[in-house]
């Protein structure tokens, strides 16, 4: 492990009883990274969160925080959750409700019996830096849902912890109130430079907030990569269709080229009448059939020949844009135009790829979504 690495994960598996639910996950967190753990229900990030913790016992592999083991069942290694170093702040806030907000962020320090002049210097700062130290006197619970969330993590942050997880913080608040919590939680983060491991389902939250994200389906890991990558250069069709909305466009495979870019693949869709320069997920043959896998915002819209021929299904006006549901030759196709171009229900359209954006799966992966 670097010298710079705050946490790292080897072969981790995880079983509840006969049922495995995580298998064999390795990664790595480096100092002041904030990593999120993206995937839907059930797909092991809040077991690995809480792994992490030592709250739940790995059957097999290896934690290390900084340079130190706090997990390996193979040479009877497990450190309790108290002798970890780590703050936690969870989607519940856990707060004390019969103790202020003073009271609140000072107990961490409190139990670690720091003196009393050390506990006021570190709340004063904390709650400065979370914006509530006109708030100090109030019982906790007497404030908003925001607000307890950021008492919670003045709470997690004030006795300078090795490492901050994040379970799912934001999922109580109402979507407006997850983006300021989400922005102000990233500022604090940034500014204590602590590494943060982060759990969310919500795709929104791990694209704003992360500096990489690793996404995870049935206890593995599909990708893990920096916001951009994940969403412009997806691994796996999961991992495009989980994090952004996926088009899959049949398409035949005409020539593979390597370039300077990596490998390419130029395909036909429309009949064989369009063609298309995307970003190889494989290896491919000429005249294979495939799937194109295009964002909705990858297309523009015009009338005529070339082009991906679709028939309008249905269309919605959504402020700053508008969406609509084409079909080609029986495959759904979302796509999306500024809202003064208005389609109607029926239209015929020709979709043009965006410069070379577009990749190419299997036809076997794409499949096996289903």
């Amino acid at each position: 492990m670097s010298a710079a690495s705050r946490l790292r994960i080897e072969a981790l598996s995880v079983a509840y009883g006969e049922s495995a639910v995580v298998h064999g996950i390795s990664l790595e967190a480096r100092d002041g990274e904030f990593l999120t753990l993206l995937g839907p229900s059930g797909c092991g990030k809040s077991t690995i969160l809480r792994t992490i913790a030592g709250l739940v016992e790995a059957a097999s592999g290896a934690i290390y925080i900084g340079d130190r083991c706090v997990t390996n069942p193979a040479a009877g290694v497990r450190v309790p959750p108290e002798g970890r170093g780590l703050g936690m702040v969870f989607q519940s806030y856990a707060i004390w409700p019969h103790m202020t907000v003073r009271e609140n962020v000072a107990y961490p320090l409190r139990v670690r019996h720091k003196p009393e002049r050390e506990i006021s210097a570190a709340v004063d700062d904390m709650l400065a830096l979370v914006g509530l130290s006109d708030y100090a006197g109030r019982n906790a619970t007497e404030l908003s849902g925001g607000q307890q969330q950021r008492v919670a993590i003045a709470r997690a942050l004030v006795f300078s912890p090795k490492l901050l997880l994040l379970d799912e913080p934001l999922s109580n608040l109402d979507q407006k109130l997850r983006l300021e919590v989400g922005a102000e939680l990233r500022k604090i983060q940034v500014r204590t430079n602590v590494a943060a491991i982060y759990v969310t389902h919500d795709q929104s939250e791990a694209l704003a907030l992360s500096d990489r994200i690793a996404v995870l389906r049935e206890g593995k890991i599909e990708q893990i990569g920096t916001p951009e990558e994940i969403y412009e250069r997806p691994a796996t069709p999961f991992v495009s269709w989980f994090v952004g909305k996926a088009n899959f466009v049949p398409c035949t495979v005409e020539r593979i080229v390597d370039g300077a870019s990596g490998r390419r693949v130029a395909v036909t869709a429309g009949q064989g009448r369009y063609a298309v320069s995307a970003a190889a997920a494989g290896e491919f043959a000429p005249g294979e059939p495939a799937m194109l896998m295009l964002r909705p915002e990858d297309f523009t819209v015009g009338d005529d020949e070339p082009g991906i021929p679709v028939s309008v299904r249905e269309q919605q006006y959504v402020g700053e844009r508008r969406q609509y549901t084409g079909d080609f030759a029986g495959t759904a196709v979302e796509f999306t135009t500024e809202r003064a171009v208005t389609l109607a229900v029926g239209d015929a359209v020709a979709l043009r790829v965006v410069g070379d954006r577009g990749i190419v799966f299997k036809s076997a992966a794409v499949a096996a979504l289903k």
